[in-house]
């Protein structure tokens, strides 16, 4: 392709071009531009979001980028030669595309960028950005457009080359700019499912008495088996209707989860006959009934 041809082609691309140095009058840095060649690779350069700890990120991959890029010195004297060109997207690190320190009189090729994460810049923020705020159950492919800007620097012949960038600190160092706007497109992730809340799997109640004589001393337990660690709320339930509600908390017991319950009674003198059992905040009963049977010569008394 000839740099005229290459030319015609970023004719727009040329007003955006930006001086960034004060230029010699003799440089006459030309031509610096940068187009998309999308068209010759038939799809668009695919990112991809994962979750990680709950948080979205880009995975890092190599992502191939065609572009045209294109730039000529043009001096009588031939006193200036190129010895830079590179392409960033924004913040990400800077591809080369010349060799460092290489002197030419122009550049006018076609190129595949194999941009990696740490290239990414705008381009990686843009399609993080597109990932931002889509719910959806199953993973989804989103359109983007993206940012790259070609750099170009030329110096004058016998000038040492600077090994940091910018490349242009020598006074008549020059060095010019263009942009494009590319099409990519980013894989982005289902949404997380809603936590399953906890499930009980299985409850035992056992009432106990700890003595045989007056004051009778009952203990009623629970042990509640869940599927996962975690807090819940149960209903113990008396056989005359009266119910309390009692907080447990599930923690690892070997291989499984359990929650535990207990509490005290103290009959001093009576009779005492209850059911009792464990019910769901709903109403559904975990347990059957279980008796609670207390007998004293004196009339009854209950302390707590």
């Amino acid at each position: 392709m000839k740099t005229s041809t290459f030319g015609a082609a970023i004719a727009t691309v040329m007003a955006a071009t930006v001086l960034s140095a004060p230029a010699h009058a003799e440089t006459k840095l030309r031509g610096v531009g940068i187009v998309s060649n999308q068209h010759s690779m038939g799809s668009l350069p695919r990112l991809v979001v994962v979750r990680s700890a709950g948080k979205l990120k880009l995975k890092d991959q190599q992502v191939n980028i065609p572009v045209r890029v294109g730039g000529a010195v043009k001096n009588a004297s031939q006193k200036y030669q190129i010895v830079f060109a590179n392409v960033r997207s924004g913040g990400g690190q800077r591809m080369d595309i010349l060799r460092r320190g290489a002197r030419v009189r122009s550049i006018d090729n076609s190129l595949v960028l194999p941009f990696r994460m740490k290239n990414y810049g705008t381009m990686g923020s843009t399609a993080l950005n597109a990932c931002n705020g889509y719910n959806g159950t199953k993973p989804k492919v989103i359109g983007f457009s993206f940012p790259l800007i070609l750099e170009v620097g030329a110096y004058k012949v016998g000038d040492p080359i600077e090994v940091g960038t910018p490349f242009h600190s020598y006074p008549e160092a020059v060095s010019r700019s263009a942009k494009v706007q590319m099409q990519g497109e980013v894989v982005c992730p289902a949404a997380e499912a809603a936590p399953k809340p906890m499930r009980i799997t299985n409850v035992h109640l056992k009432i106990e008495r700890k003595n045989v004589s007056c004051p009778m001393k009952v203990i009623l337990s629970a042990s509640i088996a869940t599927d996962k660690p975690g807090s819940m709320e149960l209903m113990l339930v008396r056989d005359d209707g009266n119910k309390m509600k009692f907080p447990v908390v599930a923690r690892k017991v070997g291989s499984h989860f359990i929650a535990h319950f207990k509490r005290g009674y103290e009959f001093d003198r009576g009779t005492v006959h209850r059911k009792y059992r464990i019910e769901t905040l709903k109403g559904s009963p975990w347990t059957d009934w279980v008796a609670m049977d207390v007998s004293c010569k004196a009339p009854m008394g209950l302390t707590n």
